[in-house]
């Protein structure tokens, strides 16, 4: 009777994280660019973020693309990226910076996710900001503080 109800539960469990779970809807997934500055300290004050990790990322255009890897499969994953509306110029090439926060919704299975991010970035390719060449672009993962540079 154990290894009958082991055998079931197992199955619940399985099926649990597979199903409906499409794990290719993960690609090229559009993330929106929010401009505040303090949304952006207080999330670089406290860790909010989900474990991920920042695997590749480069500019194209008006495009920031960043592939990311976590754990996961169950449950939909979100991203949200964050700029302080400020470029600085405390070094000899200047530094904008990007803060990345992953929100995992409670997913507890373990399948080793990449996902591609694509951020807009005309918000600050439009404006004040085309005099600063080059540029280093800071990518901030707000899980671990790991820092990605892109020089552009």
């Amino acid at each position: 009777m154990r290894a009958y109800f082991f055998i079931i539960l197992l199955s619940v469990g399985i099926w649990a994280c597979s199903a409906d779970t499409d794990l290719s809807a993960n690609a090229g997934t559009d993330i929106e660019l929010i401009a505040d500055s303090i949304q952006f300290n207080d999330i670089l004050a406290h860790s909010i973020s989900d474990t991920f990790t920042i695997d590749t990322a480069y500019i194209a255009f008006d495009w920031l693309f960043c592939t990311v890897t976590y754990p996961g499969g169950c449950a939909q994953h979100t991203f949200q990226a964050y700029w302080n509306q400020s470029i600085s110029t405390k070094s000899e090439i200047p530094v904008l910076e990007i803060i990345l926060t992953h929100n995992a919704n409670s997913d507890s299975c373990e399948a080793y996710i990449s996902q591609e991010l694509s951020i807009n970035l005309q918000l600050l390719t439009g404006g004040k900001f085309m005099e600063y060449s080059p540029l280093n672009y800071h990518i901030i993962n707000n899980s671990n503080n790991q820092v990605y540079t892109i020089t552009n």
